[in-house]
């Protein structure tokens, strides 16, 4: 009995497994990476691209 839900667990584990290994390689191929260090790259690059875009607001005149 006890092996059978251990089982079970390990089966539902995996499942969830392969779930978030598809949604993660939906957001490699969306976002343009393919390992954790151009995961990085992107991610910098997108975080000045905000921090100069908030920039420009900033400075920009309301009139």
């Amino acid at each position: 009995m006890m092996k059978l839900r251990h089982l079970d667990k390990i089966s539902d584990l995996e499942s969830n497994k392969s779930s978030y290994e598809n949604s993660i390689q939906t957001y490699k191929e969306s976002l343009r990476f393919s390992n954790e260090e151009e995961f990085y790259e992107r991610y910098k690059e997108f975080s000045e691209q905000k921090e100069n875009r908030l920039h420009q607001i900033k400075l920009t005149p309301f009139f």
